[in-house]
């Protein structure tokens, strides 16, 4: 029969208890060792607003495709320098809505289309495609012939009447000429808008 001496389980005991000591004390300098700086800054910037009507979600975020135009659209005959500003006549319509408005008051709203503008022509959309040089993208009143400035005009004003409670105005997009030699090429501009209520 084997024979456990009391003095060897202290002994086991005594390890035993030095192990979660040192086990301690590790955690203790690892939780010393850990250092907290002020690395930076974050700035949360918003605005709560009261707009008379709500844009219509359907048209916050929208893509507008135009047909295919021939670079002959943008020559005379016989001349090999495109007219200048030159509007193509491939537009592509789009609307633009407003819903939850008070009845019981008119509303006079204009709408405002911001993004980067053609170097040569800056009332019009840059091509942002790397091909398709000389050309950019007009957004023209209901008529499809009065260019809207982008970053400076406003559109023509939308009037909801009393009583009504939504409207929707309507907009085009066409190429134009902004340099004397056209190329073939993707054609591709990107623009934002603003809603003020009157």
């Amino acid at each position: 029969m084997k024979l456990t001496s009391p003095y060897s389980m202290k002994l086991n005991t005594s390890y035993s208890l030095l192990a979660l000591a040192l086990i301690a004390m590790s955690s203790t300098a690892n939780a010393a060792a850990t250092t907290e700086v002020n690395a930076g800054t974050i700035n949360f910037e918003g605005k709560v607003v009261e707009a008379p009507c709500l844009v219509d979600l359907n048209d916050v975020t929208q893509r507008v495709d135009l047909p295919e135009v021939p670079t002959r659209q943008f020559y005379d005959a016989d001349n090999a320098t495109a007219t200048l500003n030159r509007l193509a006549r491939h537009s592509a319509s789009f609307t633009l809505g407003v819903t939850d408005c008070p009845s019981n008051a008119v509303q006079e709203i204009t709408f405002k289309f911001k993004g980067e503008a053609d170097a040569s022509n800056s009332r019009v959309l840059k091509n942002a495609a790397r091909d398709g040089s000389g050309v950019g993208i007009a957004i023209l009143e209901e008529d499809a012939t009065t260019i809207i400035p982008v970053n400076s005009g406003t559109s023509s004003t939308m009037t909801i009447a009393s009583g009504a409670t939504k409207g929707e105005k309507t907009f085009y997009a066409d190429y134009i000429s902004t340099g004397s030699v056209i190329t073939i090429g993707d054609v591709t501009a990107t623009a934002t808008f603003d809603v003020t209520f009157n």
